[in-house]
């Protein structure tokens, strides 16, 4: 398979948080849910409501004082934080971090699209708007608002949703926040994520979420532009869901090569940075007799083999949702992107490892549910053909657990 024929400077998008990355609010976000907690009898600290914002009120709530309360008062505190958040703005004003406009500006000059990535409500912006006397509409391309998700950050609807409005992949884009909320959010998208110390979690709090750059203010990060964009996406392929697709293809074969000799029908590729199919392979635990020989592992094994190096923005593609040890392997390998179709609910290593802190290696971004009905097919052509018995409860109890959505 040769390099694909688009290539593209990314990400070509860039998805913003707004309180507390662009608009200095969070200390009025947190006396905002002092002032509706203590309404109710509810005494909290400053530094436990600190450690989450950048939540949604959808998941603050039950966070910090658990689900009963949430039962009860939820919607209520969350009305009360927005009248409290609302007085607090218009008697004190807020304003934009020093350097906005500029990171901005050297965005567009670069032909990177932005759009809002935030929890808080399209009422909440009006407010901002009002108090700075600008329009968000007028800064970024896009805006994404928690009204437009079934759940806030660190859920990743509302990154998705901005990606969306985008027309862009998840895999296309980076987040800039300033919370590991934000960071949980991106990764769970498949979004790169990029961190600035504005709120109140630090260099070493982001590097452990897996951001790929820290800046300490805005202005630093415009200045470090190109590195920091470079750094979220190393890689050349223009990811979109044809060319993901492409890239899964290779995959499905593999799949089918390991399943034509009596394997689980589990296959993957890796490609360089250029999209260039470098090396394939299937499980080979039934040939060999040794449980470690996964796909991926048998992919890592033949490219070995070749002694030819993925070099930037590597790419592993597999057919079901690589374990702890396969997504270990990569990044150990220093794979950029990992794609998968069907998820592996039982035994998945998506949400199941932490960022490495070595500077070699970085989390890769993950994104599932590529071509999921195909992949998920191969294990129902298996389990109707003459699978083995000792692999059936394994794959019968895949199929079970990734029901839903199948067709």
């Amino acid at each position: 398979m040769s390099a694909f024929s688009l290539f593209t400077m990314t990400p070509r998008a860039l998805l913003l948080d707004v309180d507390g990355t662009l608009v200095d609010t969070n200390e009025a976000h947190v006396n905002a849910w002092l002032v509706a907690f203590a309404a109710f009898d509810y005494r909290v600290g400053h530094d436990r409501i600190a450690d989450e914002i950048g939540k949604g009120g959808d998941h603050l709530v039950p966070d910090v004082l658990g689900r009963d309360v949430e039962r009860r008062h939820g919607d209520a505190l969350r009305r009360a934080r927005a009248e409290a958040f609302r007085t607090h703005v218009e008697k004190n004003g807020v304003a934009l971090f020093p350097g906005v406009m500029a990171l901005l500006d050297a965005l567009r000059a670069r032909g990177v699209r932005t759009a809002l990535a935030t929890s808080s409500s399209r009422d909440d912006l009006a407010l901002l708007e009002r108090a700075l006397g600008r329009s968000f509409a007028s800064m970024v391309d896009e805006i994404a608002t928690g009204d437009d998700a079934a759940s806030s950050k660190p859920a990743p609807p509302v990154v998705e949703a901005a990606c969306a409005r985008l027309g862009e992949d998840p895999l296309a884009c980076a987040l800039l926040g300033d919370s590991v909320h934000d960071a949980a959010a991106a990764r769970a998208a498949g979004v790169a994520f990029l961190g600035v110390t504005s709120g109140f979690a630090s260099r070493e709090d982001f590097l452990a979420a897996g951001a790929r750059f820290v800046a300490p203010d805005l202005g630093d990060l415009r200045d470090s532009l190109p590195a920091a964009l470079t750094a979220a996406s190393p890689g050349h392929v223009a990811f979109n869901r044809a060319v993901i697709e492409a890239l899964m293809s290779q995959a499905i074969e593999a799949a089918r090569a390991g399943m034509a000799k009596g394997e689980v029908p589990i296959g993957a590729a890796l490609f360089d940075g250029n999209g260039t199919l470098m090396a394939t392979g299937h499980n080979r635990a039934c040939e060999t007799g040794d449980v470690t020989a996964h796909a991926e592992i048998d992919a890592f094994r033949r490219l070995a083999a070749t002694g030819r190096d993925l070099g930037d923005g590597a790419v592993l593609v597999s057919t079901l949702e690589p374990c702890v040890m396969c997504l270990g392997a990569a990044m150990e390998v220093g794979i950029d992107v990992v794609i998968h179709g069907l998820e592996a609910p039982a035994d998945g290593g998506t949400t199941r490892i932490y960022a490495p802190r070595s500077l070699e290696n970085v989390l890769p971004r993950i994104r599932g549910g590529a071509c999921r009905n195909e992949t998920r097919n191969l294990f129902l052509e298996w389990l109707n053909g003459s699978p083995r018995a000792s692999q059936r409860p394994y794959v019968e109890q895949l199929l079970t657990e990734t029901r839903r959505g199948a067709s």
